[in-house]
């Protein structure tokens, strides 16, 4: 149900919902699209009853249908609303450094964790400063980075505008995607040995990077 919208925001709320469980919200400018042309609008923890949803629909001011769906995988791409996904080795919780701050990081599909949930009132946490693993031996920095033991995370999805600093060093990614972010500064995989390609182009935060020195592979910057 559309409770209002303000300040572009689509302000729902997922009725039914059972706690601790993951809900996707799913939009399209047609409701007769096929569900397979439906796009994901980012993922919200249920809670007893009602949970709340706060989507960002920025331009798309005329008209909106929105669905719920209790979530089970990517099968509508992912949300560009600011959450980031991690697929991580096993189905037990990592630690993080998140916003300066040590996090511990939880499933909450399978082996699937984010960097931040949802707040409670329904809107998006946005992540600013993510430390999954950084080791400043390749001469990086020890000022505004700490080091921190690799988390074993295999894969990051997910869109944000508002993280500087991200540093998975020593993890198992074989893939990473930052293009677009607008504020990154500085991505860290040192000796991140599965790492077969990297995408960076865009990255207007003059972005450094220290990506694995290890194997071959290929980067678009």
């Amino acid at each position: 149900m559309v409770e209002g919208a303000t300040n572009l925001q689509a302000q729902l709320v997922i009725h039914n919902t059972t706690n601790a469980v993951p809900y996707e919200i799913l939009s399209s400018l047609s409701i007769t699209n096929p569900m397979s042309n439906w796009i994901s609008e980012g993922v919200w923890i249920g809670l007893p009853t009602n949970t709340p949803a706060n989507v960002p629909i920025g331009g798309r001011t005329n008209q909106n249908f929105f669905r719920a769906k209790v979530f089970n995988g990517f099968s509508n791409g992912i949300s560009t609303n600011g959450e980031l996904f991690l697929l991580l080795s096993s189905n037990s919780p990592i630690q993080g450094i998140v916003n300066g701050a040590t996090n511990t990081l939880t499933n909450f599909y399978g082996n699937y964790a984010m960097a931040r949930l949802p707040s409670t009132n329904g809107n998006i946490l946005q992540t600013h400063y993510l430390n999954l693993g950084y080791d400043h031996s390749d001469g990086g920095d020890t000022n505004f980075l700490k080091d921190f033991p690799p988390q074993n995370v295999r894969a990051l999805l997910g869109f944000s505008s508002t993280i500087s600093n991200l540093c998975m060093a020593s993890n198992l990614v074989a893939t990473i995607d930052t293009h677009g972010w607008p504020n990154l500064q500085y991505l860290e995989l040192w000796h991140a040995t599965n790492l077969t390609s990297a995408n960076v182009t865009n990255c207007p935060g003059s972005i450094a990077s220290a990506l694995n020195p290890l194997s071959s592979f290929l980067i678009t910057a």
